[in-house]
């Protein structure tokens, strides 16, 4: 006899990006291919030891309240997870229901599809454009699907395709749903969107 739910026992799981044994720039999991900077180390020697036997503290006020500042918020405005990935879950068990569609374009991050399936959602991929941009009706396919909840990367993964901040607004403007956008970390400069 097995308890765990169905859609969890036929589904795969997260497969994750090659784990090489030498040193080298790792892209496909956004890793930092520089060690941290002398006055990070050294501030992390800085730490009582003492703190490190404690659960930190579980609303995170201290980060949340210095991130609110900086961005001209309040601390309920911002929410402190342990990682990317928690937050892309927090948001499925937020905004969709069971069973209803997520919207995703093609191709995209490959957990979306593994998070979806532990949520029992089914996917509303929208294939992107030849030159890996978004297409202008995405919003407009997903409403149509009935998508409550759809994630876009930016810079796209895997292409690396930077989409424009005003052509994330219009679908934004036009998807009926909550739109999150998985922002990717960047290790290079220049004009941002």
């Amino acid at each position: 006899m097995t308890f765990e739910r169905e859609n969890v026992r036929r589904m795969a799981g997260y497969v994750p990006g090659e784990q090489p044994r030498r040193a080298v720039a790792k892209l496909n999991t956004n890793e930092n291919p520089f060690p941290p900077c002398d006055a990070v180390l050294a501030t992390l020697a800085g730490i009582d030891g003492e703190m490190l036997r404690r659960y930190p503290d579980p609303t995170a006020w201290g980060f949340r309240t210095a991130a609110a500042r900086l961005h001209g918020l309040t601390p309920d405005h911002i929410v402190a997870t342990n990682g990317g990935d928690e937050l892309l879950r927090l948001a499925l068990t937020t905004f969709l229901p069971p069973g209803a569609p997520l919207g995703l374009a093609e191709p995209s991050y490959s957990l979306y599809p593994v998070l979806a399936a532990v949520h029992d959602s089914p996917l509303c991929p929208v294939p992107l454009a030849d030159d890996w941009s978004v297409p202008a009706d995405i919003a407009r396919q997903w409403n149509r699907a009935g998508a409550r909840l759809a994630i876009l990367v930016n810079p796209h993964a895997p292409s690396g395709r930077l989409t424009a901040a005003q052509e994330l607004a219009e679908v934004a403007r036009t998807f009926k749903g909550v739109l999150v956008i998985d922002v990717q970390n960047r290790l290079w400069s220049g004009t941002e969107a």
